[in-house]
């Protein structure tokens, strides 16, 4: 029987179970994926850890312009998880420096499509940040024993394919291009889920959604909603918050909001640092039906066009030089 964990650590757990997986498969191919998948399970632990509810680390809270300062890029992250160890007065395995030096190499795999095979030294050492990270962060001192559970349960049910989801296709598809095998063109997400649906799995488990807030909208906006959509929620994936729609005849779109800037001017509407919930709720509550319109696609025609028109007479009625009374 393996050992339990919390729900909403696996994602984390999930990317660490693949990148070793390709890493005792032992090919050059392999050890690319490892190196990123172990790299990529740091940055996950962090930003998962971040966004969890404070009864859900130990009663732990943080200020939130701590989180969204934390949360800006993978070297903030960092500083995070340096801080934090010392407040528990954890000794980080891999000193941060050197996980900064595989990162780069992996931005290199990854982005610039370098062509080298990583060092065995790096990817153990990479491994053991990658199980450090978690065990702290989540209180699971023996990671590595479930990590060797995880991967023992895995090699046994070999084949069993995780169920296919279609935010994640969508993710996958609209951000790269069709594979062609044999001459035949295959969507990345067919073609992932086909050969390596470990991989699949491991970026399913990294995706994050909020609730259905479509109900919640309708009541606020009576039959403003197009009535073909049958979802309206917030997808987070890696650094990205996207706005989903979904439709009866399975259609879904994906509208990354970074476009959309905060109240500050400089910070986005939608910001990553909070949960998909949280965004919900500002989506809910607080986004107003004139950003809605110049935002997203959800209202009907109609609906828009009154919107807009209310809009352009209640400009109209301000007095000069100054907003409404």
């Amino acid at each position: 029987m393996t050992t339990p964990l919390k729900p909403w650590t696996r994602a984390a757990f999930e990317l660490i179970v693949h990148a070793e997986l390709h890493l005792r498969d032992g090919g050059d191919f392999d050890r690319r994926m490892a190196h990123i998948g172990f790299d990529n399970a740091i940055e996950v632990a962090i930003t998962t850890y971040l966004g969890l509810n404070p009864i859900q680390r130990q009663k732990k809270s943080y200020a939130k312009a701590d989180i969204e300062k934390w949360m800006t890029n993978y070297h903030t992250k960092l500083e995070f998880l340096e801080q934090e160890a010392k407040s528990r007065g954890w000794t980080l395995k891999i000193p941060n420096d050197e996980v900064v030096f595989y990162h780069d190499i992996r931005n290199t795999q990854y982005h610039a499509g370098g062509p080298g095979i990583p060092e065995a030294d790096h990817l153990a050492a990479l491994r053991i940040a990658a199980l450090d990270t978690f065990a702290m962060l989540f209180g699971v001192p023996d990671a590595k024993k479930v990590l060797d559970e995880r991967v023992q349960e895995r090699l046994a049910s070999d084949d069993v394919r995780p169920p296919k989801n279609s935010t994640v296709d969508k993710l996958l598809d609209m951000e790269n291009e069709p594979v062609v095998i044999a001459g035949q063109p295959y969507a990345v997400s067919e073609a992932l889920y086909a050969t390596d649906p470990n991989a699949y799995e491991a970026v399913s488990a990294a995706v994050k959604e909020s609730r259905n807030c479509l109900d919640e909208l309708s009541a606020k906006y009576p039959n403003c909603l197009e009535p073909t959509i049958v979802h309206v929620g917030f997808v987070h994936f890696e650094d990205s918050v996207y706005l989903k729609q979904a439709y009866a005849d399975g259609e879904i779109t994906l509208t990354d909001t970074e476009f959309i800037a905060g109240d500050d001017g400089n910070n986005c509407y939608f910001l990553r640092s909070r949960s998909p919930d949280e965004n919900a709720d500002l989506l809910v509550n607080q986004f107003d039906p004139v950003s809605i319109i110049n935002c997203f696609d959800f209202f009907t025609k109609a609906a828009a066009e009154h919107i807009a028109a209310e809009h352009e007479a209640t400009k109209k009625a301000w007095p000069a030089g100054g907003a409404a009374e």
